[in-house]
Parts: C-alpha cells; sequence; structure tokens
C-alpha cells in the first residue's frame, strides 16, 4: 500500500536519508537534493543523487531495511545494556520487530522515525 507523500513524510524521510550518511548538496522549494555515498549508504545500487520527493524509506522495505540494520548494529546493543535509561527505545525497538514480522511497511516507518531521533538527540 502507498502512502501519500504529505509533509510530515517528507520530511521524516529526509530526517532517515541524513541519518543514513546522506548530505543535502540542493534546494528547491518543496524538495531538497540528497547525495549518498557509494555503498551500504546509498538506498538503491543505481542512484547517488536523490530527490527528496522520491524517497522511499516510508513505502519500501528495500530501502527501509537498512535502516533497521544500521539501528540494531549501532543502537540496540546500547538499549539492551541501559533499558531503564532507554525504556521507549526498547519497547519501540519490540514493536518493529512485530510490524516487520507482519510486512507493516508504514508503521514500521514510524517506529524507525522515533528512534532515529531518539538516537539523533543523544
Amino acid at each position: 500500500m502507498k502512502t501519500t507523500m504529505t509533509d510530515e513524510v517528507h520530511n521524516a524521510n529526509v530526517l532517515v536519508a541524513k541519518f543514513m550518511g546522506a548530505e543535502e548538496c540542493g534546494k528547491y522549494p518543496n524538495s531538497v537534493i540528497l547525495k549518498f555515498g557509494v555503498g551500504n549508504d546509498a538506498p538503491d545500487d543505481r542512484h547517488v543523487y536523490h530527490s527528496s520527493r522520491c524517497l522511499k524509506y516510508h513505502e519500501s522495505f528495500d530501502w527501509l531495511m537498512k535502516v533497521v540494520k544500521k539501528l540494531i548494529d549501532e543502537y540496540y546493543p546500547l538499549v539492551l545494556n541501559s533499558s531503564q535509561k532507554f525504556e521507549n527505545e526498547y519497547i519501540v525497538f519490540d514493536n518493529l520487530k512485530h510490524e516487520l514480522f507482519n510486512c507493516e511497511i508504514f508503521e514500521s516507518f514510524k517506529s524507525v522515525v522515533f528512534l532515529v531521533k531518539a538516537f539523533k538527540s543523544n
């Protein structure tokens, strides 16, 4: 199921892209151009540059799973070792497992955005 690209979804996609290492390299009234590194940082293997309006983290598991992997690799051990400090993040990681298991792309995306925001501020 495709989700409409609202401003909220657009901004969340940009946040996730920057978390994955994308750099803003151009700006337009309703979008930005993002440059991804070649390799694991790029959401797909074909493009290094993406318009923010073409990001698909909210509707593609191919795009979203690279972010999930980074969150699990870099932050999940921290959450497990400090579950009281990161109680909300622990709950969201747990919810994310169920959302992924049930193939709920947009709910998974929302959980990923919550986690990116949480760890970006730490």
